[in-house]
């Protein structure tokens, strides 16, 4: 009997302490601040300096990779609607509790399903290594 206890409060436990980067999460996300461009969308909880220079590094990007791949010739992708959405967050801490999946060394990623990119920009490496490393990776998912 001691012993079903025992199980079932570690499982209400772990069950509570799951949830609460999900919360966590949530929370900051209410909290972010928009930038609209061509074919993306930065949502920034930092400077809105920072944010602009990751759109115009984003459109950049795509335009060269898309360019690249032979991508620019098919019309009507990435835009309104259809828009990559660029979550970034203020820094690597921030970016690290709210996504608790990413690996330690991860600088960002990609969601193919929902065309969004999550990243961080107090590194020196999300705007030109991240940030084009994740584009190129949607780019060619949409291509395919």
């Amino acid at each position: 009997m001691q012993t079903a206890l025992l199980r079932f409060a570690l499982a209400f436990l772990f069950l509570i302490l799951s949830w609460q980067p999900l919360a966590r999460s949530q929370e900051f996300e209410t909290d972010w601040l928009e930038l609209k461009g061509t074919h993306c969308i930065v949502y920034y909880g930092g400077r809105k300096a920072d944010a602009a220079k990751i759109m115009r590094s984003a459109e950049h990007y795509y335009k060269k990779i898309a360019k690249n791949l032979g991508y620019e010739r098919l019309d009507n992708f990435w835009i309104f609607d259809d828009r990559c959405r660029i979550y970034v967050y203020p820094s690597r801490a921030l970016f690290h509790r709210f996504q608790p999946q990413a690996p330690a060394w991860s600088g960002g990623f990609a969601d193919y399903e929902e065309k969004k990119i999550i990243g961080f920009i107090d590194g020196p490496d999300f705007l030109k290594t991240a940030l084009p490393h994740e584009i190129a990776h949607l780019i060619h998912r949409d291509y395919l």
